[in-house]
């Protein structure tokens, strides 16, 4: 069975290192997708992120007992099979096998990895004695199919109006899947989509592998429920196995599928419950990871892996070694599909927070992470916003009250509370604080509220209630982009830090200049004695106006005692409601009411 398909860079991708590297010699690509001609006394080495095998994770977690490698070759070569680890912060190959392989037509050689391959990662490179040539390839493994495991996957996606990125997705899969009787992927994948903005033409792709599901815009949580239901509802007739759920502004390969569906055949029995995650790339910076898994502990989020190099074969190596992580996020993730899947689905939160919910009402699924199974994703500094904060707090005390424990007090609440409100007091949003204490007094409405109120009117009150992000031209903004890098940077002497804070960042004191900073940046000494200040997003060339306004700063310091005497109130109350009627709210039942699907 193939295991794993190798990867060459399409037409337009840039980022070789990904794939190969050359070593020496003169190398060089043509246009064909699956081809690399190579000159004489080249060597290139193909244990790279999207090339090498993560045999130790599949010794680990699988039954796999042999490994091969097809190679396609023409020409004159020599095959080296190899073997990476890392020792410290030094990268250790070692050499396993080599052999010459002389042909004057394409044809296929195969080679076997020993079983002292025990950890790491391996691979292989290529020397050629002339111009040759080398195409497709893949691992796989001799093992029996009929001793593994049935898997079948339902790819579940929420969209809201992305069309161009669903049309080029879905183009993609149907060229190398649903349409290739060679892809180990075929009859094994459905795809289904909910369309949280109703734009999208059901009948659009002209396959019975898509299916398109209109749904209100009820948020991530209301797009990948009504996914997982659709999928639910034909779980028995395509044998599902596993969901995969996946964010809409992203761009992956089939690759990425069939990787984690033959780690998913192999599995060990004691393993077959495991979450699989994929990991976050930059669609701005295709080669570097945003990251590879999160940890969650009350209330604090991790990520892990953040901001790896995968140029770098030490951090390819790194990402091999597994932390303590309990959280896959919802941009791409598999999980066992059974049936209790009708009953665990998400909770009414919109978006924000029900991928951790979820994560945590299923920890006892081992989450697990592997190199190749990865998407690029649009920057989240695109997705800056006030209402994004609103979400954020709102439903951290939520699933704070159901699994914060002991950490989860009225101390907590009003600490969280604070700290934010000073932040945004100091960055003169008043907006922004008033979000911030609308979420408390919305938390403590209780799950009744929250399944009652109509979430696409919610949100968009929200959107509105938040500053708006403008072009330069719209603001007539006077704009230095030198103003705007130094503020990233700014730093203060401790004199100017004890008068700032004394001050209680300056409105105490006259304003005696105007400024710009970033809008995703918390550097609140930037806002020291300013009296306008044009928040600037860098990723979308957009931004919005604050101005010191002492009148605004008292009316949300009342406000948030207000606040502190409903936490007070009502917070033992609230949190054993939480806890009592947490499961009413994430079966089919509850979401088929709530979306008023037929």
């Amino acid at each position: 069975m193939i295991l794993q398909r190798l990867q060459y860079p399409e037409a337009g991708d840039n980022e070789r290192g990904m794939y190969y590297r050359f070593i020496d010699g003169k190398c060089y690509a043509t246009a064909d997708k699956t081809r690399l001609l190579i000159g004489k006394g080249c060597t290139v080495q193909f244990n790279t992120y999207f090339n090498s095998f993560s045999y130790g994770k599949w010794k680990k977690y699988t039954i796999l007992d042999d490994l091969r490698l097809r190679l396609n070759l023409k020409g004159a070569f020599e095959v080296i099979l190899i073997c990476h680890d890392l020792m410290g912060e030094t990268v250790e190959e070692y050499t396993l096998y080599r052999q010459k392989v002389f042909s004057d037509e394409m044809r296929a050689f195969d080679f076997i990895y020993p079983e002292t391959a025990e950890k790491g990662i391996v691979g292989f490179k290529v020397t050629a004695f002339e111009d040759s040539e080398t195409e497709g390839g893949y691992y796989y493994s001799e093992t029996n199919e009929n001793d593994l495991d049935d898997v079948n996957l339902a790819l579940c996606i929420c969209t809201y109006r992305r069309e161009n990125y669903i049309n080029s997705n879905m183009k993609m899969l149907k060229e190398n899947v649903f349409t290739d009787k060679n892809s180990i992927l075929n009859e094994h994948l459905k795809v289904y989509i909910a369309d949280n903005g109703k734009t999208l033409n059901p009948r659009m792709f002209d396959c019975g592998d898509i299916k398109i599901y209109p749904n209100i815009n009820a948020g991530g949580a209301g797009g990948f429920s009504r996914a997982i239901m659709e999928a639910n509802k034909d779980r028995k007739e395509y044998k599902f196995t596993h969901a995969v759920l996946m964010d809409d502004d992203v761009i992956f390969t089939h690759y990425a599928l069939e990787r984690g569906y033959s780690f998913l055949k192999f599995v060990k029995p004691e393993y077959k419950n495991i979450m699989l995650g994929g990991a976050m790339l930059k669609l701005d910076l295709p080669y570097m990871q945003f990251a590879n898994g999160e940890t969650w502990d009350a209330g604090k989020i991790i990520f892990n892996k953040i901001n790896y190099n995968l140029y770098d074969m030490k951090y390819v190596l790194r990402n091999e070694t597994e932390e303590s992580i309990n959280q896959l996020a919802w941009w791409f993730c598999f999980f066992p599909m059974d049936d209790n899947a009708a009953n665990n689905l998400a909770l009414p939160v919109f978006f924000q927070y029900d991928d951790i919910d979820f994560n945590q009402r299923n920890k006892h699924l081992k989450k697990v992470t592997l190199n190749g199974v990865c998407l690029w994703h649009e920057p989240f500094e695109k997705k800056f916003s006030d209402m994004r904060e609103y979400y954020a707090l709102r439903n951290k005390f939520i699933v704070m009250s159901v699994y914060g424990g002991g950490a989860f007090t009225k101390k907590y609440i009003k600490k969280s509370v604070r700290e934010l409100i000073i932040r945004n007091l100091f960055m003169y949003r008043y907006k922004a604080a008033d979000l911030i204490l609308r979420a408390v007094e919305d938390y403590f409405r209780g799950f009744e509220w929250l399944a009652s109120v109509n979430p696409e009117k919610l949100n968009n009150e929200i959107t509105e209630a938040g500053h708006k992000f403008q072009t330069l031209d719209e603001l007539g903004a006077r704009f230095i982009y030198t103003e705007y890098a130094g503020s990233l940077t700014y730093s203060e002497t401790k004199f100017k830090r004890i008068l700032r804070l004394l001050t209680f960042n300056g409105y105490l004191l006259k304003p005696n200049r105007d400024s710009t900073v970033s809008a995703i940046s918390d550097i609140k000494a930037n806002y020291f004695r300013a009296r306008r200040v044009l928040n600037y997003n860098e990723s979308t060339s957009m931004g919005f106006y604050v101005e010191k306004n002492i009148k605004e700063a008292r009316k949300v310091w009342k406000r948030m005692r207000s606040v502190f005497r409903l936490i007070d109130k009502k917070f033992k109350k609230t949190v054993e409601s939480y806890r009592r009627d947490y499961g009413k709210y994430i079966t089919s039942e509850f979401w088929e009411k709530y979306l008023k699907t037929d």
